[in-house]
């Protein structure tokens, strides 16, 4: 079918025949869509599949045939040759088929990327677009794929915008919107089971009207600004997924304004600067970007003074950047500390936040510690030499404090050489505690004087004695967390390996030993199997394990 001279057209001179032709048109958009479906019959019969699973074939490569390709090209033509209105009037009208054959056939996309990049159809096509997405909002938040369409298809829109020479379009399109995209992604955010999508959705939208060039956007973003900061920022403090952390932080850096007005906002910008420059490596150069946007553009005085309560966690991440970051990286925050000059070195003189764990163990005799001896070192300042002392100086440190420290490095799910380092460490130290908890030796448990005295018990199955718990809640505290790290490790792709077996090896031997517990136990002391399951609740509400637990 060839469709000549659409727009020369004119509806005053010939008012049935324009009519005609939009009648058939409006017919030939649905009919046309279906009719594509061909190329994916014929692909999926080639490759043996039969007609009843051909819409649940899904094309996995971007590779079309030359005929397919020209037929939609030819499609796609029809309607970008026709007059604005009469255009509008068709996508008005078969949006939601569109969607819906799109989700059946991924290629159908390409009418909507054409659509978007043609200057005479892209006002048209995005109003329609995000009016229609925007209805679907509420539907981001499952966890399916009808919903990561609806993503794509906004970042479809922001891709489009940020690529278009004419920002009028931007204005045109997103201006009417903007607010309603904003405030109704944060609140269903809050109320969904699945906010992820929604954060995805406000970074793809700051990040195309983030280039500077979006003057009108950013005066329509600024009534947004406080809650906005506000907002992300209490949920960056909070506990998530390390992945879903960084996009919070990454949010609070990319607000789409002038840097003039963030300034009676820089305070909630410091916590954020200071997770990106301890993150991913992407994260950080967005971090280094906007810490030298500040320094290059600000007073010294004004911008000092707010990163007071921050500076000796920015100067030590900016350090951490230079010694173990990437060479782009560690030449700009290197570059970032010449440009402070002396304030860098002025953290020295600082004291560190230490924690007093003698003096917290002078209160609690009973917290499970242990004693690190040092050798005490003098100087003689006559010869300039080190004389070793006899006398040693004892460290008393408190045992659960560093099986915390350990799980906080287990959860951190930064892929870096040192990070990995750190990781089978403190896998090794938990390990080593457990061991020491539970007295698990190499011997055959079959040995064991409790298998063998137990073994030989009848069970009631009618007792209702109650199972024993430890009496020394600081020991069972210390191997819940101690275990919970184990746990940790297990879902961790770089340690999982190593500590899969010593894994199953506890749960073995906790279980059985779950059950010989019921037998007329009269040891308080010594530690419960019940570790176990408290271990197993604390672990499914764990942020850090929350994509494996589903």
């Amino acid at each position: 079918m060839m469709v000549i001279a659409l727009k020369e057209i004119g509806i005053e001179q010939e008012p049935q025949v324009v009519s005609t032709v939009e009648r058939c048109l409006l017919e030939l958009f649905p009919n046309g869509l279906i009719c594509l479906d061909i190329f994916i019959i014929g692909s999926n019969l080639m490759q043996g599949g039969g007609l009843g699973n051909v819409y649940q074939h899904k094309i996995s490569s971007n590779v079309r045939s030359k005929e397919e390709k020209e037929t939609l090209d030819a499609f796609i033509a029809i309607y970008t040759n026709m007059r604005s209105s009469s255009f509008e009037r068709v996508l008005e009208q078969h949006i939601e088929f569109l969607i819906e054959r799109i989700s059946i056939n991924p290629i159908l996309q390409n009418i909507c990327s054409t659509f978007l990049t043609n200057p005479a159809t892209m006002n048209k096509t995005g109003q329609i677009l995000v009016k229609y997405l925007l209805t679907k909002l509420p539907d981001l938040g499952a966890n399916n794929e009808r919903a990561t369409l609806y993503l794509k298809l906004f970042k479809l829109v922001f891709h489009a915008i940020s690529c278009s020479s004419n920002n009028s379009d931007c204005d045109t399109i997103l201006k009417p919107f903007l607010h309603q995209i904003i405030q109704q992604s944060m609140q269903y955010a809050l109320e969904a089971r699945e906010s992820t999508n929604y954060f995805l959705l406000l970074r793809a939208l700051f990040r195309s009207i983030g280039s500077g060039t979006h003057e009108q956007m950013y005066h329509q973003f600024l009534p947004l600004l406080p809650s906005i900061l506000q907002q992300l920022n209490r949920l960056q403090n909070g506990s998530h997924l390390q992945s879903i952390h960084e996009l919070f932080v990454e949010l609070c850096l990319t607000v789409p304004v002038r840097l003039s007005s963030l300034l009676p906002y820089l305070p909630l910008l410091m916590d954020p600067l200071v997770c990106a420059l301890n993150g991913s490596p992407t994260l950080v150069q967005q971090g280094l970007r906007t810490l030298e946007l500040c320094v290059d553009n600000l007073q010294p005085e004004y911008f000092y003074d707010h990163m007071q309560p921050v500076r000796a966690s920015l100067m030590k991440g900016l350090w951490h950047c230079v010694s173990h970051g990437d060479s782009h990286s560690s030449l700009t925050a290197f570059r970032i500390l010449g440009k402070f000059g002396g304030s860098n070195r002025k953290i020295l003189l600082d004291a560190q936040n230490i924690q007093d764990f003698n003096k917290i163990n002078k209160n609690e005799e009973k917290l499970p510690k242990i004693i690190l001896p040092f050798n005490k070192i003098q100087i003689d300042n006559n010869n300039e030499e080190l004389i070793n002392n006899e006398e040693l100086i004892q460290c008393t440190v408190d045992l659960n404090q560093i099986v915390n420290s350990a799980c906080k490095i287990l959860r951190n799910q930064t892929t870096t050489t040192s990070n990995s380092y750190n990781q089978l460490a403190a896998a090794n130290l938990l390990k080593f505690v457990l061991l020491k908890i539970f007295s698990i030796e190499k011997s055959s448990i079959k040995n064991s004087s409790q298998f063998v005295d137990n073994i030989s018990k009848k069970f009631d199955e009618k007792s209702t004695k109650m199972y024993i718990i430890c009496s020394d809640s600081n020991s069972r505290e210390l191997a819940i967390n101690a275990l919970k790290g184990i746990f940790i490790c297990v879902f961790n792709v770089e340690t999982r390996e190593k500590f899969l077996e010593f894994f199953k090896v506890v749960i073995k031997y906790l279980t059985i030993n779950g059950i010989f517990e019921g037998n007329d136990r009269k040891d308080h002391s010594s530690m419960d199997s019940f570790v176990l399951i408290d271990v197993i609740a604390q672990t499914l509400s764990d942020p850090s394990c929350f994509t494996y637990n589903y």
